[in-house]
């Protein structure tokens, strides 16, 4: 592995299957809350749709963006996206990771650990995936 795709990896929180939205707001969110020492700033877009032509379809609602940072202390920051999955046969919208930005210039682990909060920023994202693997143990399926 390389040192780009190291660092890449490290920046990367797999869930073990997709969730939705609602489910990272209430469920993995407030876990995290509770189980970790990062407090998380996020906002998503939402598209929706009413069908008068289709009734069936009801009102829908996707959302089409999860983005936020996680903090830890006032200089402590990581700032997130989730990539968005579409089922493709529900008006649903789900999520299967958290992938951190790196700092363009800074190819690998040991770069990044250079930034005056790089180590603190890998230790917090550390964390956070600890905490993710917790509620995916505990979580019902």
């Amino acid at each position: 592995m390389g040192n780009l795709d190291e660092l890449m990896e490290r920046m990367k929180i797999e869930f073990p299957f997709p969730i939705t939205a609602d489910e990272v707001e209430y469920g993995l969110f407030d876990s995290l809350r509770r189980n970790t020492s990062c407090n998380v700033l996020y906002n998503f877009n939402t598209l929706g749709a009413k069908s008068k032509k289709e009734p069936s379809l009801g009102d829908e609602r996707y959302v089409s963006e999860f983005k936020g940072t996680f903090t830890r202390s006032q200089v402590v920051a990581s700032t997130f996206e989730m990539p968005v999955i579409y089922h493709p046969e529900l008006p649903i919208t789900f999520f299967k990771s958290i992938k951190f930005f790196i700092v363009p210039g800074y190819d690998s682990v040991q770069e990044f650990e250079s930034l005056p909060t790089g180590k603190e920023q890998l230790r917090m994202i550390d964390e956070i995936r600890f905490g993710v693997k917790e509620y995916f143990s505990q979580r019902p399926k």
